[in-house]
């Protein structure tokens, strides 16, 4: 999870969340997670799902936790979730392909599976980190399992976020668009920094070659529908 991530959910995900739906979030990050705090409807029942330990937090307060035995076969009945949501999971997902249709499995006709998976972040071993996505890789892999893509879109909130103005986004060494900062309180005033003294910089012929690149993260987010005819 990092600061794009957060964003994007706000921006094209989190209306997608209903009262008395039926939730299960992959790899969730703390309890309650950002995204259920964020949704905040207690007539929500939102599950949790991992299939290691290690990489996450404390989850002995959450009932709802499942820690499967399996990668890619989830204990869970057939078109049992309403919504199934992940961020930044599926690039350390050995085989997606395999992966999404377990996901398509267990969410219910009509359901959707709804993934924030990164394009630009550079490599972070969750135990490992396989895949960068793009939306016509997302778009192949829904239609090889037989969902429909319903929505997808890659892109950088951060831009807006950050106010970053138009005339510094083609200076050289001004942005980096290869990475991110994470979602700290350090990381946001490091970042705002790098904007601040940019901005003047850019304008001094002599200086441009002393810029710091300011970072911005690109994701690609995806909502895929599960055919209301099909039953497993």
């Amino acid at each position: 999870m990092h600061l794009n991530g957060q964003l994007l959910f706000k921006k094209y995900l989190q209306s997608e969340f209903f009262s008395g739906a039926k939730i299960l979030e992959l790899a969730p990050a703390l309890f309650p997670s950002y995204y259920e705090q964020e949704v905040n409807d207690p007539s929500i029942e939102w599950f949790g799902l991992d299939v290691r330990t290690g990489f996450i937090e404390d989850q002995s307060a959450n009932m709802r936790f499942v820690l499967s035995d399996h990668e890619f076969t989830y204990p869970f009945e057939d078109n049992y979730f309403d919504l199934i949501f992940s961020d930044q999971v599926i690039a350390h997902v050995r085989y997606p392909w395999v992966w999404l249709a377990e996901l398509k499995r267990i969410v219910k006709p009509g359901g959707r599976i709804m993934t924030i998976g990164t394009a630009s972040w550079p490599p972070c071993p969750s135990p490992i980190d396989c895949w960068r996505i793009f939306p016509d890789g997302m778009k192949n892999l829904n239609d090889f399992v037989g969902l429909e893509t319903q929505f997808c879109i890659c892109e950088s909130a951060e831009y807006e976020y950050y106010q970053v103005p138009r005339s510094l986004e083609n200076v050289p060494n001004a942005i980096n668009r290869n990475t991110g900062f994470g979602f700290t309180q350090q990381a946001e005033k490091v970042n705002r920094l790098k904007l601040s003294l940019n901005k003047w910089m850019q304008h001094v012929p002599y200086l441009r070659a002393l810029l710091n690149p300011v970072c911005m993260a690109y994701d690609t987010v995806t909502i895929a529908v599960k055919k209301q005819t099909e039953i497993n």
